[in-house]
């Protein structure tokens, strides 16, 4: 979660955000009141989250995505050629075969609370590739 920048105990990464007083608000995979994908049913829920003040480490590993679903699927057949130990092979493979959205990319930041748990990104659709492998 990315909070306003304000360096805390790293000069590389800017400070985390975290719930006030120890809120936790409902969250899982839905869309919010805009009808975005998102891990809150609102944006509104940033109101309850504050950077972590300088020097201090604040919470981590506060939320997590949601899960990833994917299926990889490979089809191969062996042709015999004619010659000593040739043969050609033929191969299909599908990537995320059931094309799955798999969403990442989330806005965590207090400082945007317009876009606040909303994905911004996927994963790659479904992707088919063929090969044909001559083999002596």
């Amino acid at each position: 979660m990315g909070g306003s920048g304000v360096f805390n105990t790293n000069y590389w990464n800017g400070s985390g955000s975290y719930p006030i007083n120890g809120v936790k608000p409902a969250f899982g995979f839905g869309y919010d009141q805009k009808g975005n994908p998102s891990i809150f049913q609102s944006t509104t829920v940033s109101s309850q989250f504050q950077d972590a003040l300088p020097g201090a480490p604040g919470a981590r590993n506060t939320f997590r995505l949601p899960w990833q679903k994917n299926l990889d699927l490979s089809v191969t057949k062996d042709f015999k050629l004619p010659f000593e130990h040739h043969s050609i092979q033929f191969r299909a493979d599908a990537f995320n075969a059931l094309n799955q959205v798999n969403f990442t990319g989330i806005s965590l930041s207090t400082s945007s609370p317009s876009s606040f748990g909303e994905f911004s990104s996927a994963l790659d659709a479904r992707v088919l590739q063929l090969a044909l492998r001559y083999q002596f």
